[in-house]
C-alpha cells in the first residue's frame, strides 16, 4: 500500500505548527525516505520494511535556524482513499483495560491519553477498515509521551471523500524549545495490514516485536505501587532506588 505517492506538500504528511507558523513547504521523495524544510526546520522520514508486511514510520525534526524555535504541534499523518470505513479503538482503564469497539467512520473517531502513563484513558492502538474491500490497516504509535490519534473523514469535493490519519504528541499544553542545530524524533508508528476483524491479525505486530526484542532471562524487578500507591514524591521514590540498588533490584517500576 503505498500511501506517499500522491503527497506533495508537508502538510499531506505531517502536522507540524511551531513559532514558524504551518509547516507547508514542498516534499522530496527518495525510495523510502522522503523530507522536506523551511527556513527554521528540517523535517526527515523513513519507512522501513519488515516481514510480514509491517512497516515503521521514524524521523526526525531538525532546527536549521540560528535561532531558538518552539513546536506546538508534532504530529504524522497518512492519507487513503475515500469510501466507506470502520474505527476499531480500545478504551484503557484501571481495571477495565483493553476495551474494544468498532465505529463507523463519519466524521471522526479519536483516542488520547494525558497521562505519562501511555495506556491510560486508551491505547495507542486503531484499526482502519474498508467495508468495499473487506480488509483494513492497523496503526500502533510508539510514543513517550501523552499521545493523540485521529481518524477523519474529509471531503474533497462536493461529492468526494478522502480519509486522514494523524497521530503523535498531544497538542494541549505542548511547547518544545528547539535550540539551533538541535535535533527531535518523531513518533514512531508501527502499521501493517489487517484481513481480519477478530485478531486483527496480531501475529504480525508480535512477531516483528519479539525479533526486536529478544526475550530475555526474566530480570529482578521492584514495583513502587503498594507504596503510598500514588501518593508518593520524588524524595520518596530516590530513598527507595537506593535501597534496591542495594539489595541488587535491575528494574525499577515506578506504578
Amino acid at each position: 500500500m503505498n500511501i506517499y505517492k500522491n503527497h506533495k506538500c508537508a502538510d499531506d504528511l505531517w502536522n507540524i505548527i511551531g513559532s514558524f507558523g504551518e509547516f507547508d513547504t514542498s516534499v522530496k521523495f527518495e525510495d523510502n525516505l522522503f523530507s522536506s524544510e523551511n527556513e527554521s526546520i528540517s523535517v526527515k522520514s523513513e519507512i522501513v520494511k519488515y516481514a510480514n508486511g509491517v512497516c515503521v514510520r521514524k524521523g526526525t525534526v531538525k532546527n536549521i535556524s540560528c535561532e531558538e524555535v518552539s513546536l506546538n504541534t508534532l504530529s504524522l499523518k497518512f492519507t487513503l482513499g475515500g469510501g466507506e470505513y470502520e474505527v476499531y479503538s480500545q478504551a484503557s482503564f484501571w481495571q477495565s483495560e483493553s476495551e474494544g469497539c468498532w465505529n463507523t467512520l463519519n466524521t471522526t473517531v479519536s483516542a488520547y491519553s494525558k497521562s505519562v502513563r501511555n495506556a491510560c484513558g486508551a491505547a495507542p492502538f486503531m484499526v482502519l477498515w474498508s467495508n468495499q474491500q473487506n480488509r483494513g490497516t492497523a496503526f500502533h504509535l510508539k510514543t513517550y509521551s501523552a499521545w493523540e490519534m485521529h481518524i477523519t473523514r474529509k471531503f474533497c469535493s462536493s461529492e468526494n471523500t478522502f480519509i486522514e490519519v494523524e497521530m503523535g504528541v498531544l497538542k494541549d499544553g505542548f511547547d518544545l524549545k528547539l535550540k539551533a542545530g538541535e535535533v527531535v524524533e518523531l513518533p514512531e508508528i508501527i502499521y501493517y495490514d489487517v484481513l481480519n476483524k477478530v485478531d486483527f491479525d496480531c501475529w504480525k505486530l508480535h512477531s516483528y516485536l519479539n525479533k526486536k526484542y529478544p526475550r530475555k532471562s526474566l530480570p529482578v524487578i521492584y514495583n513502587s505501587w503498594l507504596f503510598k500507591f500514588d501518593r508518593f514524591t520524588t524524595e520518596d521514590i530516590m530513598k527507595q532506588v537506593e535501597k534496591a540498588k542495594d539489595l541488587g533490584v535491575e528494574y525499577f517500576v515506578i506504578d
